[in-house]
């Protein structure tokens, strides 16, 4: 969803969160119920101004979070095991 610059909903799992959280992306519940999700979703989209916000941070989201950056991460990790 990041990549494609739409705004996110996800669960409250740890690792979801804190990217939704760090970049403020979206939003992150609890409440997976149906009626909650909804309630969720109606409110998100009628806050216009704050779509727009989580819009302008998918780009700068977007652009950190790429296999590149990745890559490199992953290869300092190997070097100091192999």
């Amino acid at each position: 969803y990041i990549q494609a610059r739409v705004p996110v909903l996800v669960s409250n799992r740890p690792e979801m969160a804190a990217i939704v959280r760090h970049y403020e992306i979206g939003e992150v519940t609890d409440d997976l119920t149906p009626q909650a999700l909804a309630g969720v979703l109606k409110v998100i989209l009628g806050n216009h101004s704050l779509l727009s916000v989580w819009k302008q941070n998918l780009e700068r989201a977007a652009k950190d979070l790429v296999w590149e950056k990745e890559e490199a991460v992953l290869q300092e990790i190997f070097k100091k095991y192999i």
